[in-house]
């Protein structure tokens, strides 16, 4: 019975469909196509977006500018030149021993030591901000030229002070600054890849800890003002370290978004006795800097409160 009934169904779905018209039929037809067409590009446009998803475009790995053999040199030029700082301040101290102070004591002479000191000074930290941030002075022909004047400065300035303030001192800062290179040039010697900034950093801080107790026990007649100035020659070399590694990274303004980006751009051998002297100065900007940045915090916080 529920076969003569089905049969009797489909004869009668039959004989509607002929009832009606073509056009009918025709435009059913199409819409559905059309319905399928669509489906099938939806889908393909989320297989698209889905592999690109998953893919992704590799990303560049940053990679440090700065390889191996580069720090090695570097650092080896800036232990040459605060070597050669440190055996004048001794020979000059030797020389004061034997024969007597090789400056005048009157008064006159002292406030002309002074200004000598003071233009020097201004003069070599001038000579190594310009060098270090204006490109052109930085090209190899200048960066080595000027490097005679810069080390005459510094020759000048250490010797000149270690005599009118104290040669504890500053031979204690130059002993603290021979003793950060060359535990850093060990480093470098042992290690496969390119230095980072934390790895010199540390490792930097190893052998300054040892240097500056070792003056402190040489020069125990000031050892608090050793201990002091110990302190300060590590934060002006870090503050080398921080600038030499991190230079070339910066944020820029693309629209109202800030973008990190790294430029590959290689240094000079010879920027870490610029970079050295830059410091001084350097490190006054980042500890205000930081004052500020606390400041700004503390009163955002309080108005947001």
């Amino acid at each position: 019975m529920n076969f003569v009934q089905q049969a009797a169904m489909n004869q009668m779905k039959s004989q509607a469909q002929n009832l009606i018209p073509k056009e009918v039929k025709d435009a059913t037809n199409e819409e559905k196509s059309e319905n399928e067409n669509i489906r099938n590009i939806n889908d393909s446009s989320s297989n698209i977006s889905n592999s690109n998803q998953s893919s992704g475009i590799p990303k560049k790995k940053k990679s440090s500018v700065i390889s191996k053999a580069l720090a090695i040199k570097m650092y080896i030029l800036l232990l040459i030149h605060t070597g050669i700082l440190t055996i004048a301040e001794y020979i000059i101290h030797a020389i004061q021993k034997s024969k007597g102070s090789l400056f005048s004591s009157e008064s006159t002479a002292i406030t002309i030591y002074w200004i000598i000191f003071a233009a020097s000074l201004v003069a070599a930290l001038l000579l190594s901000l310009m060098v270090s941030k204006i490109k052109c002075f930085s090209s190899l022909y200048f960066i080595y030229v000027l490097y005679i004047i810069l080390l005459a400065l510094d020759l000048v300035i250490f010797n000149i002070g270690g005599q009118l303030i104290s040669f504890d001192i500053f031979v204690s800062m130059l002993i603290v600054f021979d003793a950060g290179s060359l535990v850093v040039l060990i480093f470098c010697s042992f290690i496969k890849e390119p230095p980072s900034t934390f790895w010199i950093i540390c490792s930097s801080t190893g052998g300054i800890i040892l240097a500056i107790f070792l003056c402190a026990k040489l020069y125990e007649g000031k050892r608090i003002l050793v201990l002091i100035f110990g302190v300060y020659s590590y934060v002006i070399y870090q503050v080398m370290n921080y600038n030499t590694f991190n230079k070339n990274k910066g944020k820029k303004k693309r629209g109202q978004a800030y973008k990190e980006e790294e430029e590959n751009v290689i240094p000079s051998s010879m920027i870490l006795p610029y970079e050295f002297n830059a410091s001084f100065i350097k490190m006054f900007f980042f500890f205000f800097q930081g004052i500020f940045i606390v400041i700004s915090g503390c009163c955002s916080g309080k108005k947001k409160k």
